[in-house]
Formats: C-alpha cells, sequence, structure tokens
C-alpha cells in the first residue's frame, strides 16, 4: 500500500462511519483513523448520525445501506436537509444501486471486499472535490 500522508486545509477533515455491522465498520474506523489524518467519528444508527450532526461539522459519510433504524440513502436524505449539511459526499457501503437509484445525490458506492488503495483514492478524491456530484468525478 502507498505511503498515505496528507498536509494543508485538508488535514482535520471530518468523516463520520456509520453502520451496525460490527466487523466491517470497525475495520473501516481502524484503517481510515490509522492510515489517514482526518478526524473519524463513529456512531451506530441513522438517528445517531442526525444527532452528531445537529452538532458537528461533517465533511464525508461513510455508511452502510442496512442500519437498524433507516436505510442508508435515507439517512443521506434527512442529513441533506439539515441546514448545512446539504450536498456533503457520501460512501454507501455493500449495495449495489444503479445511477437512477441515486440520482441527485452525492453518494459513491462500494462493495466487498474493500479494496484498500481504491478507498483512499475515492476519500482524496472527494475531499478534493467535495460539491461536485460524484457522477463527475
Amino acid at each position: 500500500m502507498e505511503e498515505y500522508r496528507r498536509i494543508g486545509p485538508d488535514y482535520r477533515k471530518s468523516i463520520l462511519v456509520v453502520g451496525a455491522d460490527d466487523v466491517l465498520e470497525t475495520k473501516l474506523f481502524d484503517f481510515i483513523q490509522k492510515e489517514t489524518p482526518y478526524d473519524v467519528q463513529r456512531v451506530f444508527t441513522g438517528t445517531h448520525a442526525l444527532q452528531f450532526a445537529r452538532a458537528n461539522q461533517i465533511d464525508l459519510l461513510i455508511l452502510s445501506y442496512y442500519l437498524p433504524d433507516m436505510a442508508g440513502p435515507t439517512l443521506y436524505d434527512e442529513m441533506d436537509r439539515m441546514n448545512g449539511r446539504q450536498n456533503v459526499p457520501a460512501i454507501l457501503l455493500n449495495t449495489n444501486l444503479t445511477g437512477e437509484d441515486l440520482h441527485g445525490r452525492n453518494i459513491i458506492c462500494l462493495t466487498q471486499p474493500l479494496d484498500r488503495d481504491l478507498l483512499l483514492q475515492t476519500l482524496d478524491t472527494l475531499f478534493l472535490f467535495p460539491r461536485c456530484p460524484v457522477e463527475a468525478i
């Protein structure tokens, strides 16, 4: 895996990992925390994610499609309606949604097994172009 170091204004970007799959999200959280300089937090439900978003800046969401209390796209839509949280980029895990399903949402889908280098490249891209529709990336 290539050396991953970030300096400059993106250094303290905030990532919120949302999901109840203990194995996948724990590994993902640990990997991002260890391999990147980003501030990464984790919650287990959509409700907790919305509460967290009301009190904290979120620059990127990483969420499971299946959450205990709502679907990942539903959480994205709820967060997108919050003042100051419009069009936050997101990575949706474990789904094969089509472009039609994602239309109007700033979401990229990744499936397992996750390629670590691709994940790091995706994080870089989303932080370089945070408000660009993902279809254009």
